[in-house]
């Protein structure tokens, strides 16, 4: 599906990053408390809490974010080849901020 040596690179990082995040997530479900604490403001402290669900929702966008990245790299390697190493590389990012934000969800609850 995804022509040439980057775009596997591209699609293979963030399939591990997600891999991860669902990893994490799986092995820490069963220690996490309700509610959980989804955001900490440093002027009013908790303004954000919410069950699993909230957690699994937060994961689920950047999932589909780093998905959408990913196959509009694809659709755009012919074409468009700059733009698609872009967006390919925006997939990543997404999937390394959906790792970083579920781990740190996790470690403060």
């Amino acid at each position: 599906m995804i022509p040439g040596g980057i775009f596997r690179i591209f699609a293979g990082l963030s399939a591990a990053l997600i891999l991860a995040v669902l990893v994490l997530t799986a092995v820490s479900l069963s220690s996490l408390g309700s509610p959980i604490i989804l955001h900490v403001s440093p002027s009013v402290g908790v303004d954000k809490t919410g069950g699993v669900g909230a957690l699994l929702g937060i994961e689920a966008i950047g999932i589909i974010m780093s998905a959408v990245n990913i196959a509009l790299s694809a659709v755009l390697a012919e074409r468009m080849r700059k733009l698609s190493c872009v967006l390919g590389a925006f997939g990543v990012l997404a999937a390394l901020l959906t790792l970083i934000t579920g781990a740190y969800i996790i470690s403060i609850n």
